[in-house]
């Protein structure tokens, strides 16, 4: 009499447990990318828990996620008695930044490490379908498109930067991790899609300024003398609105519409005031002063920090910026982030970061995960080869 020994089923829940996962994180990243509040809270919150628990990184790593959310305690502990919309919603703002932050920091981790780019270009693509729904509809209904779009999907009618630069700001990503003649069709289409909605219909400069420096830092020979352009040009114009009267000079760029949106536009002199007077705030409380403008925000990542939470707040975050960008300059040949890195930071330093779309903010810490899994893998090779 012969018996047959069971096969093992370990692999079958594998196979289960993998779909799972995948299906949760396909879903938290669809409801993050078309804004479905209540859906990407939930799904965010099982999925940073899971991924979590499955997290295996060096001690280096968990001391850079523990700085950051030493960041984001001290962000919301000095934060809650300035937050203009109250301690409710700020509390509700800071729970869904940690939480996009732990998923796709994680993310970003475990994707350099298996060299893959699945969750991002799915990210991407969801992000640009989701701007592009909201502009062709808007379209459709007689909406102008700039400062003024109807998101069909949540229902509302929404001020129209925000969208440009969620749109410009993925397609770069998307076009940077997929720069090959074999997708030389999407990305002709991609671009196209991208010049004719964020800088015709939606109307925004900057989206079509940060398209062109794309192509230039990909078609550059030299991208590292381009980046130190760049990073001079920003010193320059900063020590300028420390060290120099610049109103004698207003008047040379006063013509066509630059007066109304470029140096005497309320976006300038709010910028002006912010710069030079953020060290008097070293917990929160900073306001906007800027002639004509009545919203709240500074409009620049660095200074809507001083206005929540200080001056000490802005400087943790600016220190990990930098830390982040040393490790992507220092190992530019093994990664294609660099470009990204730049752009998503230029973008935030001219619109909403923290306030804005939490979606474009998770760009920023998949970056991070990706960088830090970088260094650990370089420093991990350099340790066995002096062995």
């Amino acid at each position: 009499m012969s018996t047959e020994i069971a096969p093992p089923v370990r692999n079958g829940y594998r196979q289960y447990e993998t779909l799972l996962f995948n299906l949760l994180i396909g879903l938290t990243i669809f409801s993050v990318s078309f804004r479905i509040l209540v859906l990407a809270i939930l799904f965010m919150l099982l999925s940073s828990i899971v991924v979590l628990v499955r997290f295996r990184a060096p001690m280096r790593s968990y001391l850079f996620v523990g700085y950051i959310m030493m960041f984001f305690t001290l962000w919301y502990v000095f934060g809650l008695g300035h937050f203009e919309r109250g301690p409710g919603k700020f509390t509700n703002l800071v729970l869904l930044i940690v939480f996009s932050f732990i998923l796709f920091f994680v993310l970003g981790y475990q994707e350099a490490q298996t060299r893959r780019k699945t969750w991002i270009n799915f990210f991407c693509l969801c992000s640009i379908a989701y701007v592009l729904i909201v502009c062709i509809y808007s379209k459709l209904h007689g909406y102008p498109g700039y400062n003024l779009v109807y998101d069909v999907v949540n229902r509302s009618e929404e001020n129209s930067p925000l969208y440009a630069l969620q749109l410009v700001l993925f397609t770069i990503v998307w076009l940077n991790n997929n720069w090959q003649m074999r997708h030389l069709i999407m990305l002709t289409v991609l671009s196209l899609l991208c010049f004719v909605f964020s800088a015709v219909y939606l109307g925004s400069r900057a989206a079509f300024i940060l398209l062109v420096l794309f192509f230039a830092f990909k078609t550059s020979s030299n991208p590292k003398r381009l980046l130190l352009i760049c990073a001079v040009g920003v010193l320059i114009v900063t020590l300028a609105l420390f060290a120099v009267d610049i109103s004698r000079w207003m008047s040379l760029l006063d013509f066509g519409g630059f007066s109304e949106r470029g140096i005497d536009s309320p976006r300038f002199s709010m910028l002006v005031y912010g710069f030079s007077n953020f060290l008097n705030y070293p917990f929160g409380g900073m306001q906007v002063q800027a002639e004509g403008y009545t919203g709240i925000w500074f409009h620049n990542m660095l200074l809507d920090l001083v206005r929540v939470s200080g001056t000490v707040v802005m400087f943790m975050w600016l220190l990990a910026l930098v830390f982040i960008g040393w490790i992507l300059v220092r190992y530019h040949t093994k990664t294609r982030y660099l470009i990204v890195f730049v752009i998503l930071n230029i973008a935030l330093m001219q619109d909403l970061a923290f306030d804005g779309f939490f979606n474009i903010m998770a760009l920023e810490f998949y970056v991070m995960g990706h960088a830090i899994y970088l260094r650990n893998d370089r420093l991990n090779k350099r340790t066995r080869q002096n062995v």
